[in-house]
């Protein structure tokens, strides 16, 4: 009694050590903002930024980068911390050496999920769309770009749908139930890097579904948007120090070292110390969120102040409070979401009386198999986050639900 009464003290005293923040607070923070409302004298000055790194051969190098260290920061739980630091990496450089006010904005992806070729961020106003019958990019942020890693060659574009088209995406409410229901790292990592991560990387193409994907800006906005997620998933419920599963080389910690850049996971796990100067503007908890029992924060987050609460997460929680009750076969999908709304409850039950032209939710996409390949990835586990996806698709059909962004 007495060896284990000792050993869960010293595990309590380890527990709160290895949780404790080791980096100075900023000084200040600025703000990531989703890419459509970036004001057009940002959006601007990100672009010319951009266009200056790319002739510099920054973009190129962070290629470079990425390439080399694919194996090693893919299909376990070096993804988030690694592509935290590398997305900071290169915002720090455009920031230190081109122009103090860059930013790198995210871009919500599953805002687009049904029909992602018609997002506006895929038009000539940001970063351009399909690329052409040999898969040159010829319009937006990179239109015409000559890349020079691995080689020298036109940034490419190549939809995987047809007739120009991508096929769908992961929806909101997806998202939403993985970062509600997910208590581990493990969990979260291979739910979101099966999923969205996947689906935004094949249905652009071309240079994206290539291991040199940090050629398109495309990567950057769409890792700084996982990035976002992660950091909303760690807000909820205080999980900011929560870090399990394997990594390349055994257990992953808070400690392990991060590819490449050869400091602790534990220096990127906050936002708002170290160099991590920076936060999203929708940074806050979602609604639902509980405290797990292996949560390991002993710190709270800075207060943000700039929360917009424009997020397509947030959107879609609103949504379902309406009409998912308590009762509801789909409740169990979105722990904390009920009910606000009696004369809406349950009213999925009888839908085509609620509305006889109810447009469906779209499952995603079917899995790409030269993508799991790519990144030696277990398929069985793959398909496993697939089938989930489905299932709630196919639930939440099921009982009437109208989605926002169908």
């Amino acid at each position: 009694m007495k060896l284990v009464s000792l050993s869960l003290i010293i595990g309590s005293i380890l527990y709160l050590v290895e949780g404790q923040q080791t980096q100075p607070a900023c000084a200040s923070r600025y703000t990531r903002r989703e890419v459509r409302g970036t004001s057009a004298s940002d959006w601007s000055m990100i672009s010319s930024t951009f266009l200056r790194m790319q002739s510099s051969g920054w973009v190129g190098w962070f290629a470079y980068l990425h390439t080399i260290n694919f194996n090693s920061i893919h299909g376990n739980s070096m993804f988030f911390p690694f592509h935290r630091k590398f997305v900071q990496d290169f915002e720090s450089i455009g920031r230190r050496s081109f122009n103090s006010r860059f930013y790198v904005p995210y871009w919500d992806s599953a805002r687009d999920y049904v029909a992602p070729q018609n997002s506006a961020v895929l038009s000539s106003r940001y970063i351009g769309g399909n690329g052409g019958g040999n898969g040159c990019l010829t319009n937006g942020l990179q239109g015409n770009s000559i890349m020079t890693y691995p080689n020298r060659h036109c940034l490419r574009r190549v939809y995987n749908g047809p007739g120009n088209t991508i096929r769908t995406w992961y929806s909101p409410e997806f998202i939403l139930s993985r970062l509600l229901n997910d208590r581990t790292m493990a969990a979260l990592r291979s739910d979101i890097e099966y999923s969205i991560h996947g689906a935004v990387h094949v249905g652009l193409g071309g240079d994206m579904n290539t291991r040199a994907s940090a050629n398109d800006f495309a990567f950057f906005m769409h890792h700084c948007n996982l990035d976002r997620l992660w950091w909303r998933w760690q807000l909820t419920g205080n999980k900011i120090w929560v870090m399990d599963g394997p990594g390349p080389n055994g257990a992953a910690s808070i400690n392990t070292s991060i590819s490449h850049y050869n400091i602790p996971m534990r220096n990127v796990m906050q936002l708002g110390f170290g160099d991590m100067c920076f936060n999203y503007d929708d940074a806050a908890p979602l609604t639902g969120g509980t405290t797990p029992a292996a949560s390991r924060v002993v710190a709270a987050a800075p207060a943000d102040t700039t929360n917009t609460g424009s997020a397509s997460e947030n959107a879609a929680a609103s949504n379902l409070s309406n009409q998912v009750g308590s009762s509801s076969s789909a409740s169990g999908l979105f722990p904390g979401i009920t009910n606000t709304n009696s004369s809406l409850t349950r009213r999925g039950l009888l839908p085509s009386k609620f509305n006889p032209n109810k447009k469906c939710m779209p499952r995603p996409g079917p899995i790409d198999l030269s993508w799991v390949r790519m990144h030696n990835f277990d398929i069985n586990e793959v398909d496993k986050v697939y089938d989930t996806a489905c299932n709630l698709v196919d639930t939440l059909n099921d009982i009437g639900y109208l989605p926002l962004y169908v």
